[in-house]
């Protein structure tokens, strides 16, 4: 409903319009690999893109975690606003350039953000098919981290902030 310039209430509650739905089961679809862990954001619109692959594999574990998008602004303040409202406070937020700053008791820092990304890539794998399904600027950070070797404390804000933009749906393999 975001990408789509809707007025959203809070970044967990924001749901998939009928073509998220449709990109969801597109995915699924094209998916072959059956996967050994399913890990999904909190937030409704990670569940509703995971569901078709869940329901495709049920016998598959699955995994809520702090996966979610980077709430660097307040939901408070943002309450019933449209991307395009909060543009200019975006643009703030990125250009005061300060990993430890957070817009109130309901952001985080993007200090944070990166503990989360470390949280995730730590997670023991060997070898297995681990899908996740999150949100773009968690993509990012995820991207600018095993981009500096895993190293966290060498990401800087602006490898997140100008990464490259990522598709709904789209497939992204992570060493």
């Amino acid at each position: 409903m975001s990408n789509a310039g809707k007025p959203t209430a809070s970044p967990s509650s924001i749901k998939l319009t009928e073509k998220g739905k449709l990109q969801a089961i597109d995915l699924a679809e094209k998916i072959n690999a059956k996967p050994d862990l399913i890990i999904f954001s909190p937030y409704i619109r990670a569940y509703m893109t995971a569901k078709p692959m869940m329901d495709k594999f049920p016998d598959v574990p699955t995994k809520e975690m702090p996966v979610y998008e980077f709430t660097y602004l307040s939901p408070r303040t943002c309450r019933n606003t449209t991307t395009e409202q909060r543009r200019p406070r975006v643009l703030e937020y990125w250009k005061r350039n300060d990993p430890d700053y957070t817009d109130g008791d309901d952001a985080e820092s993007f200090n944070d953000l990166l503990s989360r990304v470390k949280n995730l890539l730590e997670l023991e794998h060997q070898e297995r098919l681990i899908m996740v399904f999150t949100h773009e600027m968690f993509i990012r950070a995820v991207l600018a981290v095993t981009a500096v070797s895993g190293v966290v404390d060498r990401v800087k804000m602006s490898d997140v902030w100008q990464g490259r933009v990522i598709d709904n749906t789209e497939i992204i393999k992570i060493p």
